[in-house]
């Protein structure tokens, strides 16, 4: 069985992906694993190269809890870090 990433799916076959990844995948970088330093509701973001050629595919990094982190991908959006919760002031 072959193995796809999304830019992959969405260059090959015009497929996109939206959803959440456990974090313990050993692809995403250990900067958007942690909690050490974060605040409740921040985000970190990272993207995929766009000169590669491939499509541009998004992860997202977010506290939605203490001690807990959401990672999300998506290679359909262009995600921002407009309307997802944050901490009041």
């Amino acid at each position: 069985m072959e193995v796809y990433t999304a830019e992959d799916l969405y260059s090959d076959y015009n497929l996109t992906l939206v959803g959440t990844m456990e974090n313990k995948r050993k692809h995403i970088p250990e900067e958007l694993k942690s909690v050490k330093g974060r605040e409740l509701y921040s985000s970190i973001f990272a993207f995929t190269d766009p000169p590669s050629g491939k499509s541009l595919v998004t992860l997202v990094s977010y506290i939605p809890k203490p001690k807990k982190v959401l990672i999300m991908l998506s290679s359909q959006h262009c995600i921002s870090d407009d309307g997802i919760k944050k901490k009041s002031d």
